[in-house]
């Protein structure tokens, strides 16, 4: 009789899973069902501009909100 034991990934229950994922920010759930966004790295360069930046930020924030908080 050969017996095989099956593994979920780590992947699959991960302990706080990411509802988004975009180019300035992450959106996770933590345990206690608060969503917490997470700043990724700036890319500065000579084309760098704090206002482009936080607005994309902004727009990606609203992206990952929407439809996730009740109004």
């Amino acid at each position: 009789m050969i017996c095989v034991q099956m593994t979920l990934p780590p992947t699959a229950c991960r302990r706080n899973p990411r509802l988004f994922d975009g180019r300035y920010i992450s959106l996770t759930r933590w345990n206690d069902g608060t969503l917490r966004p997470n700043l990724k790295p700036m890319r500065v360069d000579r084309f760098f501009s704090v206002d482009d930046y936080a607005l994309a930020v902004c727009n990606e924030l609203c992206m990952a909100l929407e439809g996730l908080v009740e109004r």
